[in-house]
């Protein structure tokens, strides 16, 4: 749909500028729809390309680092957000990514050691993919503990204020959109957990 939006967008002016004209004025001059529409249609383009897949890595991440931002500050935790080539592009749904990446960010604030980073980064992987990694400082995982701890109701730390649906949440929210979430055990420094998404032409297909 945003794709028909953006290539025609000029005839669709046009018309809808004539359908205006031909209607009798009430609450807005004519003068001031035909001047809106424009405006109305890049707006409909911009929402129907992110809704129906398609968007900035950076944006991306950005909106998961301001969203995770205020728990970050109530653990006194230091998140650092990596910069991300504007040409990185993620197509797909906007929403569900957003709501993994800070559910990995919130876990990482949770666990990382005090006085430690909490990294989020996004980089292009193998075959087009797009790769978005969230390193902590948590000294590494129990031993076994990366097969289940996907699993709804996982928890290995005595912290157990949570109710341990984080991370099956994001690896749900992840696969609906083609993706994969898997984690990396760094022994002694901590874990990476790693989404990776389809290109963009594996996506259309």
């Amino acid at each position: 749909m945003f794709t028909f939006l953006r290539n025609n967008r000029e005839a669709l002016i046009e018309r809808c500028a004539a359908a205006v004209a031909r209607r009798p004025r009430r609450v807005a001059t004519a003068e001031q729809l035909r001047n809106g529409i424009p405006m109305f249609l890049d707006q409909l383009t911009r929402t129907l390309e992110v809704e129906e897949g398609g968007g900035s890595s950076a944006s991306l991440i950005g909106e998961a680092a301001s969203s995770a931002a205020l728990d970050a500050a109530a653990r006194g935790c230091t998140m650092v957000v990596r910069p991300v080539d504007p040409s990185l592009w993620s197509n797909v749904r906007r929403e569900p990514l957003v709501a993994a990446i800070v559910n990995l960010l919130q876990n990482g604030f949770k666990f990382t050691k005090p006085h430690t980073e909490v990294v989020l980064s996004a980089y292009a992987g193998e075959n087009g993919a797009v790769c978005i990694d969230v390193a902590d400082h948590c000294g590494g995982l129990p031993s076994d503990f990366s097969a289940i701890m996907f699993k709804p109701f996982s928890q290995a730390d005595k912290d157990r204020s949570g109710l341990g649906l984080g991370l099956a949440i994001a690896r749900q929210g992840v696969e609906a959109e083609g993706g994969t979430l898997g984690v990396r055990d760094v022994p002694g420094t901590g874990c990476v957990f790693t989404i990776s998404l389809p290109s963009a032409a594996d996506r259309r297909v």
